[in-house]
Parts: C-alpha cells; sequence; structure tokens
C-alpha cells in the first residue's frame, strides 16, 4: 500500500511539474494570456504535443485563431525553445 501511495504522489508531482513548465513558457508567446494557456494545457498533454501539433488544430480551438495559432508555432520553433 506505501508503494502504491508513492507510485501515485509521484505521477502526480510529474504531472504538476510539467503543467508548471508549460506555464511557465506559454504567457510570454504574443496573444497567449492566461484564458488561451488553459485551453491549450486542458487540449495538449505536452510542450511536444504543442509544438507537434498542425496549425490548423491549434486554430480550432475556441478562442484561437490562425494568426495566433501561427504565432505559437512560430515560437515553439525558435531555437532557443528547443
Amino acid at each position: 500500500m506505501r508503494d502504491e501511495a508513492h507510485r501515485f504522489a509521484i505521477a502526480s508531482h510529474k504531472r504538476w511539474k510539467r503543467r508548471e513548465d508549460l506555464s511557465s513558457l506559454l504567457p510570454h508567446i504574443k496573444g497567449v494570456g492566461k484564458k488561451r494557456m488553459m485551453l491549450l494545457l486542458k487540449e495538449f498533454p505536452s510542450l511536444g504535443a504543442i509544438r507537434d501539433a498542425d496549425v490548423d488544430r491549434i486554430a480550432r480551438l475556441p478562442g484561437f485563431n490562425r494568426k495566433i495559432a501561427e504565432e505559437i508555432k512560430s515560437a515553439l520553433q525558435a531555437p532557443d525553445q528547443a
């Protein structure tokens, strides 16, 4: 039982850490505020998933458009973000 509780705690911590990492990067992208950031975090499990998503998929999210999606993709593809 102790091992299961420990496994659960570690998995939960990793999940929150991943969200913190994403949330620290996303607000610096032009056009991404708190609401859009939360929508991205709900839709995509990781920063890599956002990078791999095509512009059309991001643009279809509520409150997004093609221009914002292109801005996100451009910011995440920048060499200093790799």
